[in-house]
């Protein structure tokens, strides 16, 4: 049952690798991953490339382990971020809550990369913060293998960076580790175009076949004013449950830019970069049409500053009460729907 929709292509790519065509939308840090966990579960052997309706116990459960431990991970370095930044042990464990029952937050515990995602780029802010410059670089670079958007967390390397050099934290003797984070901060991404090249010919494929998941180029904005005209007009969405999601997805996508915009002064520079480059690249290539604004809630939610500000506000009784009663549903919700081939 945590095999449903992308996750199937995640098992393809680790029992087969990867193929010319749309398949090379799907970054490798997860698949190799649940391949060569499926190999130790295997006793050393790797997996069969079989159909996954006739698939092996070893890359099923590899997958769910992989996914599991990720997310763990992820929730411990969330509590260690948060911790440091609130001094507060209530908040920081309220963070991981949140994260935890968040109406997506399935998607955790599924074959998809949104732990290992938020694991990478937690780890990596947490090294930053700690001015472990190589330590954030590998763990950047983790992420840019998981995702396009791990390479956002390039530039908010620069900018922690030169934060640290004008605050005076950043001394001639650290030049060279922080050269060393910078530069290995991309690796993910470029290997990985490297790996697309020598493979099916074209470093680019990820970019280029995003057309065939039907999704096109737009300005941000346009994607914004797109959702609020089909949240607004019910009779252009093709199905009930199309324009349900869509202002589902719509309201989401506001509520994660209205925390973000309340919480200016009160984040870090790097969390306010980081924030605005991925709003900026999950606009700009959205699915055309009605479809707009589907799944924007899931790609969201790894923006994990969200979750330190709502732990902050959640020391009201009634506003934490208010977050648990609307998230606990809504996650059991859309759990059992994944489980019945229900996009969300």
């Amino acid at each position: 049952m945590h095999w449903r929709w992308d996750a199937v292509y995640y098992y393809n790519i680790s029992v087969d690798g990867y193929h010319p065509g749309g398949i090379t939308a799907f970054f490798p840090l997860f698949p190799m991953l649940s391949r060569g966990v499926a190999t130790l579960l295997n006793g050393l052997r790797l997996p069969t490339a079989l159909p996954i309706q006739e698939a092996e116990l070893a890359p099923l459960l590899a997958g769910i382990i992989v996914a599991h431990l990720a997310t763990f991970g992820a929730f411990w370095m969330l509590h260690q971020l948060a911790l440091e930044e609130t001094g507060d042990r209530d908040t920081a464990f309220r963070a991981i809550l949140y994260a935890a029952i968040f109406p997506f937050a399935y998607h955790y515990a599924t074959p998809y990369t949104e732990g290992l995602f938020l694991l990478t780029t937690v780890a990596s802010f947490l090294a930053m913060r700690r001015k472990q410059w190589v330590r954030a670089g590998i763990w950047a670079a983790c992420a840019s293998a998981t995702r396009f958007a791990g390479i956002l967390l390039v530039p908010v390397l620069c900018v922690e960076l030169l934060l640290a050099w004008r605050r005076g934290d950043l001394q001639r003797v650290n030049w060279p580790r922080a050269a060393i984070g910078l530069v290995t901060a991309p690796l993910g991404l470029l290997l990985y175009m490297g790996y697309l090249w020598w493979r099916v010919g074209d470093a680019f494929s990820f970019y280029h076949v995003q057309s065939d998941w039907g999704r096109e180029q737009t300005f941000p904005m346009t994607a914004i004013v797109r959702g609020i005209d089909y949240a607004l007009h019910p009779n252009w969405s093709s199905a009930p449950d199309i324009y349900a999601r869509g202002v589902l997805h719509t309201i989401i996508t506001f509520a994660f830019l209205g925390i973000m915009l309340l919480s200016i002064r009160a984040w870090r520079l790097s969390y306010l970069v980081y924030g605005a480059l991925l709003f900026i690249v999950i606009l700009w290539s959205p699915p055309d049409g009605e479809w707009t604004m589907h799944n924007l809630g899931r790609y969201l939610m790894i923006l994990f500053p969200v979750y330190i500000t709502l732990a902050r506000w959640g020391r009201s009784p009634a506003f934490h009460l208010a977050v648990l009663m609307v998230c606990v549903p809504m996650f059991g919700l859309f759990s059992a729907l994944y489980v019945r081939w229900y996009a969300a």
